[in-house]
This record gives structure tokens, C-alpha cells and sequence, in this order.
């Protein structure tokens, strides 16, 4: 037998649970994060993906709440994935360690307010240095697949042959990544079930995990002081031949509110929007309409995502030189 199933999670919000894809992108951002991903595919078909999300993660910070550059961050996630008769459930935990390269010295950042009549009125954007950094992260765990017999149906479920079907089957998960990045654009580069485990059901079949490579980019580009344009992508590579790539843009505004389009080559098309509540809570939602053959058959895919961000969660890890917290 061989697994048919999507063995990677499916998301259209790939740029906001992007840890999912790389885990160099753990710490990466300056709050400690719990994030949850909800999925529901090609509604109306029966069997069809259903994919849930947990994500947590955090920089590693001084007493002072400043990122220490090179100690990166800690992280970890877990999920579960049903495609017809078929679950996966994987739980794994990351470190990325993060190196400082240099100032970009061409950027555009976040606009700067200047006022002469007391009134706080915006002068213009000015050009500011940021800190181009390289991510390297590692994650480790396990994969846990299952066979759901009830979704046969079985006339008599104390049939040997009906009990021969409940299969369970446990292989390591190891991923690794690599992540350019500053407070504008990035380049992500990862590996993705870096240890090609089989899975053995009914009796001697088996069936292999592939090494995914997994390449991401983003750049958010100030149109004026309200609006940003954030075009980004993903591509997927499965050896020998096999390739998907995700192509989407956001308007943002005012760094509060975004909507969005994306395109999937072989599946779909699908529009996203969302808000960012004073940087406390993210909430993304997108909808796939689906292009495929599947058109027919499905009303489409839901996604829908909570980004819960604290600025100040802090756990004491003594070094020999200073205080180090998470």
C-alpha cells in the first residue's frame, strides 16, 4: 500500500505560520507567540483534508527584553492532519540560532512623525538602517500515522479482516532550515522530513515519507505613509517531479488591517484578509476557491488563524557571563 495523502499541512496563510515550513523562523520576531491554525479543504467532498495547528514559540531575550543576536529562539508545534482514513499527528520542538551580517542601509522603515504645531502631523518616511540577520534552525519529533477503519464502514467490525485495518505506525520527524532576513523582506530555505522514514501497514507494505525542500520570500514595500504592499511566495519540491508554488500579495494598512490574493498552482485561487489588534492579537482568515477538477465538487477551503502575542513572558536561564531569559 502507498500513502496517497498530502504528507505535508496545506496552508494558504503560509507567510503567517511560516514556523510550519521553516523552523529558522522560530525567534525571529521580538514577542513570544501562541499561534492556532484551523483548515477545512474542498468542502463537500467526503474524506477530504481537514488540518489543525498549534505553534508556539519565543526569542531569547536579556533582563532588558532585547533580543540577544546569535541565541535565536526556541519553539515547537503540533498538529493534526486527517485526509480520509488516514490521520497524522506530529509533534516537534525547534531552536534557531540567529547571526547578525550587517546593516541593510537602503531601507525604508516605519514612517517617522514630526511636528511643529503640537499636532503629531506625519512629515515622511525616512530611510534607516536595519539589521540583516541569517537564521539556522533545527527541529526534531515524530510523526505519528493512523488507519480509521470506521471510515469504511465495515458491515462486521469483528471481521480478523476488518481488525487487520487499525493500523498504527510512528517515524522520526527532523527538519532544518536556513532564514535571511530583516524587519522588511526574507529568503527562506528548508529541508522538510529530512530523514525519509517508511511506515509499514498491512502486514509488509510500506510506504516512504519524501524530503520536501520547501524555498519562501516576502518584501513589504511602503506605498505611502498608510499603505504597504507585501508580495511573497512559497515553492514546494518533492523528488523526482513533483512541484507546487504559491504566489500572493497583501495590501496592508496602516500596519492594522490587510487583505490579500494568492494564487496555487493545480488547485487554487484564494483571497485572504485580516487584522492586527495593537499587536496583541493576529487574526487571518483566507478562502480557496478551487480550480482543479475539484471545482465540480467542492464549495471551496476555509482557513482561519489567531497569532496571541505577549511582549514580556520571561523564563531566567543563569550564564556564566549574564541573565538570559525566554
Amino acid at each position: 500500500m502507498q500513502l496517497t495523502a498530502q504528507q505535508l499541512p496545506q496552508t494558504t496563510q503560509y507567510l503567517l505560520n511560516a514556523e510550519a515550513y521553516n523552523p529558522a523562523i522560530t525567534g525571529t520576531k521580538d514577542y513570544y507567540s501562541i499561534k492556532l491554525n484551523g483548515r477545512h479543504q474542498w468542502i463537500g467532498i467526503d474524506g477530504a483534508p481537514k488540518t489543525y495547528m498549534l505553534t508556539v514559540n519565543s526569542p531569547i531575550k536579556t533582563k532588558r527584553s532585547v533580543a540577544i543576536a546569535g541565541l535565536g529562539g526556541l519553539g515547537g508545534y503540533i498538529f493534526n492532519d486527517v485526509t480520509g482514513f488516514i490521520s497524522r499527528t506530529g509533534i516537534s520542538f525547534t531552536y534557531a540560532y540567529h547571526l547578525p551580517l550587517g546593516k541593510d542601509r537602503g531601507r525604508i522603515s516605519v514612517p517617522k512623525f514630526e511636528s511643529t504645531d503640537n499636532t503629531g502631523s506625519f512629515k515622511g518616511r525616512k530611510k534607516m538602517p536595519e539589521t540583516v540577520k541569517l537564521s539556522m534552525g533545527l527541529s526534531a519529533g515524530f510523526l505519528q500515522y493512523k488507519t480509521d477503519v470506521s471510515q469504511f464502514h465495515p458491515a462486521d467490525e469483528t471481521d480478523p479482516k476488518v481488525d487487520n485495518m487499525r493500523q498504527t505506525a510512528l517515524t522520526p520527524d527532523v527538519s532544518f532550515g536556513l532564514y535571511l532576513y530583516t524587519g522588511s523582506y526574507h529568503l527562506g530555505l528548508s529541508v522538510l522530513q529530512l530523514i525519509p522514514g517508511k511506515l509499514n501497514f498491512f502486514d509488509n507494505s510500506s510506504s516512504r515519507l519524501n524530503q520536501h525542500y520547501v524555498l519562501t520570500g516576502s518584501y513589504k514595500y511602503p506605498l505611502n505613509w498608510k499603505f504597504d504592499i507585501e508580495p511573497s511566495f512559497l515553492i514546494k519540491t518533492v523528488a523526482p517531479n513533483l512541484f507546487h508554488a504559491d504566489i500572493s500579495s497583501r495590501l496592508i494598512f496602516n500596519n492594522k488591517f490587510w487583505i490579500g490574493a494568492s494564487y496555487r498552482t493545480y488547485d487554487a485561487v484564494a483571497f485572504l484578509a485580516g487584522v492586527n489588534y495593537y499587536r496583541k492579537l493576529f487574526i487571518g482568515y483566507s478562502y480557496d476557491l478551487t480550480t482543479s477538477n475539484l471545482k465540480n465538487y467542492s464549495t471551496g477551503t476555509h482557513e482561519i488563524m489567531l497569532d496571541i502575542a505577549f511582549d514580556r513572558i520571561y523564563i531566567k536561564v543563569k550564564t556564566k557571563e549574564k541573565d538570559v531569559t525566554f
